[in-house]
């Protein structure tokens, strides 16, 4: 039996750091893809899907987040012809450990993705001064006091709002425990917008 030995990370220069990087956080995502089904919704029998590649990393308030792509046929039925289907998403790690976020396809850079997902609403109240604070895909931005609260009915059932205390508690559908967001101001809700994916008929 044959053990492959890893290069010592001092002997690598910096493209192989990075390679090494990358093979390390498409192994996470792949196993996180697999128990999400990602592969069952882009994958048809006769075409299985590219492997996940690197598009983008950025430093983004002190955490590094990934741009991953993939992309493959996805079949329909026998009526309809598949479709070759790109999919995109965000990856990296918060308190609650690894994350992903799906983001339309035509992104190309982190910074993009997280411009094509943010709210208009959110990007005005920071260029406004106004603070904003985001747990998951909800976002509490300041308002004045009569419209403290606004929102709540949108929420999604993985966050409660406790006016009481005004703290709002992500729970995750996956069990994820993330730490509860303490927002001292009037708020309204914004969620998060959704990615899409780009399709191409074959």
């Amino acid at each position: 039996m044959t053990t492959a030995l890893l290069t010592p990370a001092e002997d690598l220069d910096d493209d192989e750091m990075r390679a090494r990087d990358d093979q390390r956080i498409l192994a996470r995502l792949e196993t996180e893809a697999y128990r999400r089904q990602v592969y069952a919704i882009i994958t048809d029998k006769r075409r299985p899907a590219q492997p996940f590649t690197v598009a983008d990393r950025a430093d983004v308030d002190g955490h590094t987040i990934f741009l991953i792509t993939t992309r493959g046929w996805q079949y329909y039925s026998s009526r309809v012809p598949a479709r070759y289907r790109v999919m995109a998403w965000l990856y990296g790690t918060d308190d609650a450990g690894p994350w992903a976020r799906r983001v339309p396809a035509t992104a190309t850079s982190v910074h993009a993705a997280i411009a094509a997902i943010t709210p208009a609403v959110v990007r005005e109240a920071r260029r406004s001064g106004r603070r904003v604070l985001r747990q998951g895909d909800v976002y509490a931005v300041e308002t004045s006091a009569r419209y403290d609260g606004a929102g709540i009915p949108d929420l999604p059932t993985s966050h409660v709002w406790n006016p009481a205390t005004r703290y709002l508690t992500h729970r995750p559908d996956d069990g994820g425990k993330h730490r509860p967001t303490h927002v001292n101001w009037p708020c309204r809700f914004v969620l998060q917008l959704f990615g899409a994916a780009s399709f191409t008929t074959d």
